[in-house]
């Protein structure tokens, strides 16, 4: 569970700048700012006039938010977003007229309108924390949606079933699979980002399988079925399309390109996952002359550090000029660190102890980590330590007060900020002599 101030228009910056300026998860897609009409949004129920689907929206404070009939055991809000979108976070408050709010909600997405899919992590349907009072902003970064109707249901609730909502994301079309990542000439992905499984020669080095380049990569021979060539992002990126090329005009003598191949993600650069539609590893058509682009689509949801891509048929070589297109997911850790736990050491210290977010939840280096604490139930001011470096998991702290409690939160920050905190964990000092 986190909270965000950011929010950018997504209609507003398509126009004037480059997507990549911004991550998904800060883009909004209009329930704040009234940009998805009253039409697309509705709901199970209402429980009076004045309670309609359409003030479910994000910092409506003209009247009440949208509350659910009371009578109503399956209650949900429903937005259409009229196109598919990635979506990558959401947010929520309760009603701002009175006590009254959603404590937990599940998801669920189509992308007609009729079947319903919920939403999982790790695959069991992922229940979001709400809030806990009426106007404090929790956003939960998500992963996988591809939808164009998204609905929010409620689970369980302080007082009566109210609630008001935000998106965050873009639409896959033409927005996620128009704004190139930049390995083409001339992009910003560094050479050293380019590695391949072997080269022909120097010739064909990995930095020279850049779109529209006046060199190309090319594997040593063509018997491997496991070449590739593997581009690190930086950062981690939804992806939505990807272009290639064969050898280049400049070499004419070469008539090499790539007829078909398929794609491989990771997060961390060593374990790697196919991309699949339907399902199955999807074989993605390749260049039928040494003079064309072809460019695919995905369609289904994915997210990665780095690409590999896997020539599996070929007009004479294996050759490659690639670009990737998509939108920047978060530079900042989407998940608190793991294992945190504290332990007693004296009467006046407590230490405590932590792990790294997991790989798929960091998005870029991991910088240090900022540990909380505060005598609990006193009212006093929150203690911050900033701990820098990713390799150190602990803290002893110490200037304690004798046999009381203490409660404990840890986030971990990139250079680009802060992620979520933790839980909060409670210890109590030893006895004096102990």
């Amino acid at each position: 569970m986190t909270q965000f101030n950011l929010c950018f228009r997504v209609a507003f910056l398509a126009a004037l700048l480059p997507l990549t300026s911004g991550a998904c998860v800060d883009f909004c897609l209009g329930m704040g700012s009234g940009t998805i009409p009253d039409s697309d949004i509705n709901a199970s129920s209402v429980q009076s006039a004045s309670t309609p689907a359409k003030n479910g929206r994000l910092n409506y404070t003209s009247g009440s938010s949208w509350c659910a009939g009371t009578s109503d055991t399956n209650p949900y809000l429903q937005i259409d977003l009229q196109t598919l979108h990635i979506i990558c976070a959401v947010s929520t408050q309760g009603n701002s007229q009175a006590d009254q709010w959603v404590k937990t909600y599940t998801l669920q997405l189509s992308t007609d309108g009729t079947t319903w899919t919920d939403y999982k992590e790790g695959g069991q349907v992922k229940v979001l924390e709400g809030n806990k009072d009426i106007n404090s902003n929790v956003k939960h970064v998500l992963y996988g949606l591809l939808t164009r109707y998204l609905r929010f249901l409620p689970q369980t609730h302080q007082g009566e079933v109210c609630m008001r909502t935000e998106v965050f994301g873009v639409p896959q079309k033409p927005t996620c699979d128009s704004q190139a990542i930049g390995l083409a000439s001339g992009g910003r992905i560094p050479d050293d980002s380019f590695s391949a499984s072997s080269i022909y020669n120097s010739r064909y080095k990995a930095k020279y399988g850049r779109l529209n380049g006046t060199g190309a990569w090319e594997p040593k021979t063509t018997t491997d079925p496991d070449d590739y060539l593997q581009i690190d992002l930086l950062y981690e990126y939804v992806i939505c399309a990807v272009a290639t090329q064969g050898n280049p005009p400049s070499n004419s003598a070469a008539q090499e390109w790539t007829t078909e191949y398929k794609l491989r993600f990771s997060f961390n650069g060593t374990t790697f996952f196919p991309y699949k539609e339907n399902k199955t590893d999807k074989a993605f058509p390749g260049n039928s002359g040494k003079t064309d682009t072809v460019k695919n689509s995905l369609k289904e949801f994915a997210s990665a550090k780095f690409i590999r891509f896997l020539p599996t048929k070929y007009y004479r070589f294996k050759v490659l000029r690639v670009e990737a297109y998509g939108i920047l997911f978060t530079k900042v850790p989407s998940q608190p660190p793991t294992a945190f736990k504290l332990t007693a050491t004296s009467s006046t210290s407590i230490a405590a102890s932590w792990q790294l977010p997991p790989v798929y939840a960091r998005h870029a280096t991991i910088k240090g980590f900022k540990l909380f604490y505060t005598e609990k139930g006193s009212g006093v001011s929150v203690t911050n330590l900033t701990i820098s470096g990713e390799s150190t998991f602990s803290r002893n702290v110490t200037g304690l007060n004798e046999y009381t409690e203490y409660a404990f939160q840890v986030l971990a920050f990139t250079s680009d900020g802060d992620g979520p905190k933790s839980s909060v964990e409670v210890e109590r000092t030893m006895e004096d002599g102990m």
